[in-house]
């Protein structure tokens, strides 16, 4: 049993920095496992957002590095998917969202990170 995390996007809009993301994951994580809930997280690569589109392609390099950064840092914390790659139309028809094409691809992505951990 695996815990999967998608979040970021919100951040992206508020112009959180790297070191407040990883602090704030830090306090989700230590609430898992003081519930004795040990079981590894998968951080989805998630930040884009289309209000943020003129910047980085609507994506943010210090959401995306502070997800990546929790994983090389906490060997129960693992990589999913990127899905700020799902930005276009068939993905997100209102920009945000996903759609049925999205899920799939969302879940695809999951699956593939699974495998690389088990």
């Amino acid at each position: 049993m695996e815990v999967y995390w998608h979040q970021g996007e919100t951040d992206n809009i508020k112009n959180t920095s790297k070191e407040e993301y990883i602090r704030q994951f830090e306090t989700i994580r230590e609430a898992f496992r003081s519930q004795g809930i040990e079981s590894p997280i998968g951080i989805a690569i998630a930040s884009y957002h289309p209000e943020c589109i003129d910047s980085e392609d609507g994506n943010d390099s210090q959401i995306r590095e502070a997800q990546q950064a929790l994983c090389k840092k906490y060997s129960d914390l693992f990589i999913g998917p990127d899905t700020d790659k799902l930005n276009k139309a068939l993905h997100r028809p209102d920009g945000v969202h996903f759609s049925h094409i999205g899920l799939d691809a969302h879940a695809d992505g999951w699956v593939k990170a699974i495998k690389k951990v088990r």
